[in-house]
C-alpha cells in the first residue's frame, strides 16, 4: 500500500493562485455581480490578510468580518463605473519559495477594457500554507498580504481619480 506524499510548498501554492486566478476568471462570465466576483476572491485571504499600497498599510478591523468583501466588491464597482469593465484574468505567475510553509506569489493579471487598449500588472502576494485552506477546494493555506503598487500605478495612469469614484 503506497501513499502520496503531500505536497510541497511550490505545488500548493501554484495551485492556490490557480484557485485565485479561476475566482477573477468569474469577471467574464455574463451577469455575474461585484459581490460574487469579491466573495470568490476573499475567500483566498487569511484572517489578518494586509494590503500595501505606495506606503499605505490596509488591514481589516476586529469588528468587521466583511472588511474585504465591502471593499473588494467596491474597488470592482470602480471598475464598471468607470466604463472600464471588468473582464481580467491570470496572465501569468511566479512562485517564490521563502519556507517550508511560505512563498512570494507574483501574480500578473490582464484587463480588456471596455474602452481603451487592455493592460497588465503584477501584484505580489504573500502565501502561507497552515494547513487546510478553502475546504470544500482542498486548497491549503491563504494569502497574507498583497503588495499592489504596480496595479493601482497602471491603474491611476488610464484612470486618474480611480480611488475617489463613488460607487
Amino acid at each position: 500500500m503506497s501513499t502520496a506524499s503531500p505536497p510541497t510548498t511550490l505545488e500548493s501554492a501554484t495551485t492556490f493562485v490557480k484557485s485565485y486566478g479561476a475566482a477573477i476568471g468569474l469577471t467574464q462570465r455574463p451577469n455575474v455581480t461585484a459581490q460574487e466576483i469579491a466573495v470568490a476572491l476573499v475567500r483566498h485571504y487569511g484572517p489578518l490578510f494586509t494590503a500595501y499600497d505606495h506606503g499605505y498599510t490596509i488591514a481589516a478591523p476586529a469588528n468587521e468580518p466583511d472588511f474585504w468583501l465591502k471593499g473588494v466588491t467596491t474597488h470592482l464597482q470602480r471598475f464598471q463605473k468607470s466604463g472600464l469593465g471588468w473582464d481580467m484574468e491570470l496572465s501569468n505567475f511566479r512562485i517564490e519559495v521563502t519556507s517550508e510553509s511560505t512563498a512570494k506569489c507574483h501574480v500578473t493579471w490582464s484587463i480588456s477594457p471596455a474602452r481603451g487598449e487592455g493592460w497588465a500588472w503584477t501584484n505580489v502576494y504573500g502565501w502561507k500554507d497552515e494547513g487546510a485552506g478553502i475546504e470544500a477546494d482542498g486548497l491549503r493555506g491563504a494569502f497574507e498580504s498583497v503588495v499592489s503598487d504596480d496595479e493601482t500605478e497602471k491603474l491611476l495612469q488610464r484612470v486618474p481619480g480611480f480611488i475617489e469614484i463613488e460607487v
